[in-house]
């Protein structure tokens, strides 16, 4: 699923696989932090970065760096 220009994927289980083509709810703290609910559950996620190096390097170089917590 995408938010916030991040592809965030979901840790497939057969918890997780059931809520497949379901609406999520995504709770995102003040301080950036991120949590994935389904059907009342938390749901485990990892962030997948499609964007390549030489372009991340460059984007730092001219822009404000804004960590990004979990």
């Amino acid at each position: 699923m995408h938010f916030r220009r991040l592809t965030f994927l979901i840790v497939p289980s057969p918890e997780t696989l059931a809520l497949a083509g379901r609406r999520v709810l995504i709770h995102e703290a003040a301080d950036g932090q991120v949590e994935i609910h389904g059907a009342g559950h938390l749901l485990p996620y990892t962030v997948l970065d499609k964007q390549p190096l030489w372009r991340r390097v460059k984007s730092l170089r001219t822009s404000v760096s804004v960590p990004f917590c979990r």
